[in-house]
Parts: structure tokens; sequence; C-alpha cells
């Protein structure tokens, strides 16, 4: 049976792992902030700076909030910089290692990483073929 602790740190602890294992379902990042929240409440707890429970909410929702807006806009311009890297990309080859019509997705083998290949070319694209990189969109490549 899942109960709570009678040390509030643990309890914090394990909302923080709860959490992180909530965002590697999300892949959203906003969930990982409210994870450490939890952790540097937790920590802030086991210190005993902070032993009332209504008192370790508000400093679990300030820390969260906090290092979400603060870090928020710094992790967004990394991926967008990312992306603006990869658009460089546009017009490669890459070579197809599986049949895929005109629509599907294959797996392809480029810069040394595996990525998602949509065939958007309108025609079916054959094992061994070459086709173009036409757009980047995230982890896909858009073949045409």
């Amino acid at each position: 049976m899942l109960g709570f602790s009678e040390n509030p740190a643990i309890n914090w602890a394990v909302l923080g792992l709860l959490l992180l294992g909530l965002e590697m379902f999300t892949g959203t990042f906003v969930v990982l902030f409210f994870a450490i929240g939890a952790f540097l409440t937790a920590l802030i707890t086991w210190m005993v700076v902070v032993e009332s429970m209504p008192l370790q909410i508000v400093v679990f929702t300030v820390l969260s909030a906090g290092i979400l807006f603060y870090f928020r806009d710094k992790i967004r311009i990394g991926v967008k910089g990312r992306n603006n890297e990869l658009k460089g990309d546009v017009g490669t080859a890459v070579t197809i290692e599986s049949d895929v019509a005109s629509g599907g997705q294959t797996e392809v083998q480029y810069q040394g990483v595996r990525w998602i290949a949509v065939n958007e070319t309108g025609q079916t694209l054959f094992k061994g073929s070459a086709a173009k990189v036409a757009q980047v969109d995230g982890v896909k490549l858009i073949l045409k």
C-alpha cells in the first residue's frame, strides 16, 4: 500500500521522483521544473528550515514557478537555435534503407544518427535510392 512517510522531506523527494518519471513520458520540460521544485523543497524541509505543511507547499509553488519562468525561455532559445542549425541540411541527400511508400515513414542514418524520414516525394522510394531533405521538422526529416 502506498503511504506517506512521517518525514515530509521523504514525501517531497518521492513526489520529485514521480514528477521526474512523468516528465519522461511527456517530454515537455514543464513537469521537470516541478520535479526540481519538489527536490529543493525536500532539501529545505530536511534542513528543517520549513516545518509547516502549508509553508512547504508555498515554498514548492514559488520555487517551481520561479525555476519554470527563469529557464523556460533559455531552453526554448536553445531548441530554436538547434533547429536553425539544421536548416542548413536542407538539400542534403540521404540514402533510403528500406522501401517506403509516398506519405510513409522510415528511418535513415544521417550524420551518424538515426532519423525518422517522411516520404513526401509523391512516389515510392526504394531501398538504396537517394532522396533530398526538404525540411527538418523537429526529429523528422521531410523528404521531397
